[in-house]
């Protein structure tokens, strides 16, 4: 970037261009493609106002996007892949979640669990067993997940399932499976 933009800072100058010191900050400091066009082509208002238009529609694509990207990052639990607590509650406070929970025939189940002894279990095999854990845990939740289920870690070993549309007959079905896969995934522990 800042390289390109002397290099054609010094070809301006031998080439003899009057180029503005504006465009020639385009060029250096942001080192873009519309500031060296600005420098090569005949600069006119026109021109210069078209570039800039686009420069500015750019910049708001890339600054909703990256928003897009910084908002799901912060619903996500870095170490798990599951949403984090604060995926569950903005789930929770989204219009369209409250109108169907006042629906009288729509049903849901919310899951707790807890990973019992996990903090012994940190102090006998230490965090990063302790992580490895987390995240076998973890996958094996997602296996059960339907797509219109949430699965999150809530805190530490805690996690949370909401059931979407469930019926007690269903809950139960996922809470038996749990607990089989949980006992499948044999995460021993001396205590």
């Amino acid at each position: 970037g800042m390289l390109a933009g002397a290099v054609t800072c010094v070809a301006l100058y031998f080439l003899e261009r009057n180029i503005p010191s504006w465009v020639l900050f385009n060029v250096i400091v942001l080192g873009n493609l519309v500031g060296l066009g600005l420098a090569t082509l005949g600069v006119s208002t026109e021109r210069i106002r078209f570039l800039q238009g686009i420069m500015i529609e750019q910049d708001k694509k890339i600054y909703v996007q990256l928003n897009q990207h910084l908002f799901k990052l912060s619903q996500q639990d870095t170490l798990t892949g599951l949403g984090n607590r604060r995926n569950l509650e903005y789930f929770l406070s989204q219009e369209r979640f409250k109108d169907t929970v006042q629906d009288v025939q729509y049903s849901m189940a919310l899951l707790f669990i807890d990973v019992d002894f996990f903090k012994n279990y940190n102090d006998l095999y230490g965090h990063q067993h302790g992580d490895v854990a987390l995240m076998r845990v973890a996958q094996m939740l997602k296996k059960l997940m339907r797509p219109q289920d949430l699965a999150t870690r809530y805190g530490g070993e805690e996690f949370v399932i909401l059931l979407d549309g469930a019926d007690r007959t269903y809950a139960e079905y996922i809470v038996r499976h749990i607990q089989k896969d949980m006992a499948v995934l044999n995460i021993t522990h001396a205590d």
